[in-house]
């Protein structure tokens, strides 16, 4: 999929792979729910924050070392 995808679905291709997380969260996010040191993503699912116990709760995704390489 990467060889002949366009240039703004390389990205978006392994953050969906590697993590899970819905298309459009994965585009909404911005660097400061990006923690390269920590290799984590923070983010509210917006589909489900509604529906948490408790309020809304941010999602923590621990990064594969892939998409800590194409984020630096």
């Amino acid at each position: 999929m990467l060889a002949v995808a366009e240039n703004e679905w390389r990205g978006m291709i392994p953050l969906g792979y590697h993590t899970g997380i819905r298309l459009s969260d994965a585009a909404n996010l911005t660097w400061a729910n990006i923690d390269l040191f920590k290799r984590i993503l923070v983010f509210r699912a917006r589909k489900t924050a509604g529906r948490a116990k408790g309020g809304k709760k941010d999602s923590v995704v621990y990064m594969h070392l892939d998409l800590v390489t194409y984020f630096e």
